[in-house]
């Protein structure tokens, strides 16, 4: 098939801005075949990751990352053997890689799992090689988006966790449907078949052979001390996995939705809901709404039966096309009216109330998931105990406030936030202010404190606070929240377009500002 015209010659790649067009060209030029019927078709891709602004900008993106400092199997990080070496060898180096790829063996790091036994293999490419994933993933990633499932939000530009939940609520409400199936896909970065994940991205548009057999050879590569070459999976840690692993499950949203959300008809209608009337009016398709965050998904339906035949038909789908299995632990059928379902770290549940389906809902962070924090916290407040100045017992109280606004920040979409993290609120305010004792500490309203003003301004609840350079810093209070509705993606938002990145930046100042639509 033909390349898209408007990609058909080579682009010069010279600045950031050219980078930028390019990305947008990509994911307009792949919306715009989709919308012809056509397949959308890539060649050249190469070219574009090896580009000098290119490779500038992954190293950029990898720097301001926390692990960038986090050495792979030969040693190499960042700033020594990157940002501390010569421009012109390194921008070489990358090149070099990319033409001819040979990855050197990951390095595996296993991280405890909360509230498990087991713990979560994670794998360390090298530096070089984080650099070329990122370099690809960026030319790839416009490609993909154009194509994704929207309610699909994990490991997405400008999607999030929240927004997962509140999609779920608003389905739930809107539709008075209160059967969900929750699923989970067991082991899948452990699990994913490499001759697929080649053809789906063939599929999606990436006709560049040199950086199919580049990927090919990226999800072999070896593990040190364990195997020289890997034969299934991703690696769980690399940049481009999340990426990788999306493309792979992209195939279940596209199985799944085409038989309702995405139901392609003859009549094309401007508003969603006319389309679902029409469907439930004139059809026997029987209403599904996916939820997908990574292997995690729900599947909001009308009845029990039509539950447990979804499930089984999953189950068999992507056992057969995908060879992945579901858990059959994690995978289980809930009614929402009578049990909350657990999903991203909440529960979410309907109980009775004024609405037109006589139900309305209610979620709140996971009680299991809330007391490890709870407990991590706890052991996070003792770094209080070993400064040795003021200076830098307010650098570690800026650190733990950080933990507990991003605590409050991810939990703020459920209703009863509130209600969860305040009953845990009193006693970590109460240990603190017994250490921060004998640094001079005292009780002090949190609007007199200089730190947090956006968050302490609302508050006259006191605080434990100390005296450093003729300023009051506080320890911030899980009590300082309040249930904020989270915003669904609006339909044009998007990165990889100047109205989708202007419409984020609208987002962002209602979020600060305070106002929303």
């Amino acid at each position: 098939m033909a390349q898209p015209s408007n990609l058909s010659g080579p682009r010069i790649l010279s600045t950031e801005q050219d980078l930028r067009d390019l990305l947008d060209s990509l994911y307009e030029t792949t919306q715009a075949a989709l919308k012809e019927g056509i397949k959308p078709c890539f060649k050249g891709l190469l070219e574009y990751m090896k580009a000098e602004v290119t490779i500038l900008t992954a190293i950029h993106n990898i720097k301001s990352n926390k692990g960038s400092e986090t050495p792979g199997s030969d040693g190499e990080t960042m700033r020594e053997h990157i940002l501390e070496k010569d421009y012109a060898g390194i921008i070489a180096r990358v090149q070099a890689g990319l033409t001819h790829y040979v990855p050197l063996p990951i390095r595996r790091k296993y991280i405890p799992k909360p509230e498990k036994m087991e713990k979560r293999p994670l794998g360390i490419p090298t530096i070089i090689d984080r650099i070329i994933q990122e370099c690809i993933r960026m030319i790839l990633e416009p490609i993909m988006e154009a194509q994704f499932f929207k309610h699909s939000y994990g490991f997405r530009p400008m999607r999030d966790a929240p927004m997962a939940l509140e999609r779920t609520k608003r389905v739930v409400h809107q539709t008075g449907y209160h059967w969900i199936v929750e699923g989970d896909i067991a082991k899948l970065f452990d699990t994913v078949h490499h001759a697929k994940l080649g053809r789906f991205l063939y599929g999606m548009g990436v006709r560049d052979q040199r950086v199919l057999m580049i990927i090919k050879a990226m999800v072999k590569t070896g593990i040190v001390n364990e195997t020289p070459v890997n034969l299934l999976g991703t690696q769980q840690g690399g940049i481009l996995s999340p990426l990788l692993a999306n493309v792979y499950l992209h195939q279940m949203d596209y199985w799944v939705t085409r038989e309702w959300e995405n139901k392609k008809t003859r009549t094309i209608f401007s508003q969603s809901a006319s389309r679902t009337t029409v469907l439930k009016k004139s059809s026997r398709l029987k209403p599904a709404y996916l939820v997908r965050y990574a292997d995690d998904w729900v599947l909001i339906v009308p009845s029990k039966q039509q539950a447990e035949k979804w499930k089984q038909r999953i189950a068999k789908q992507i056992q057969s096309v995908l060879h992945l299995t579901l858990s059959e632990e994690k995978t289980i059928i809930t009614n929402v009216r009578e049990k909350p379902i657990h999903f991203l770290g909440c529960e979410f549940k309907v109980v009775k109330g004024k609405s037109r389906t006589g139900y309305i809902t209610r979620s709140r962070p996971d009680r299991t998931r809330l007391q490890a924090k709870i407990k991590e916290l706890h052991r996070k407040v003792n770094h209080l105990k070993r400064c040795g100045s003021k200076e830098q017992l307010m650098r570690e109280i800026y650190t733990f406030n950080a933990v507990i606004r991003g605590i409050i920040q991810y939990y703020q979409g459920t209703t009863w936030v509130n209600i969860a993290l305040r009953k845990y609120a009193h006693n970590l305010r109460t240990k603190a202010m017994r250490i921060l004792e004998k640094y001079g500490g005292i009780w002090l309203p949190a609007h007199q404190t200089k730190n947090l003003p956006s968050v302490h301004a609302d508050y006259t609840e006191k605080v434990p606070a100390i005296l450093v350079k003729d300023m009051y810093i506080g320890v911030t209070s899980l009590s300082f929240c309040r249930w904020k509705k989270t915003d669904l993606k609006r339909p044009k938002e998007t990165p990889h377009t100047a109205e989708g990145r202007a419409i984020y930046r609208e987002e962002e100042q209602e979020a600060t500002t305070g106002t929303s639509r």
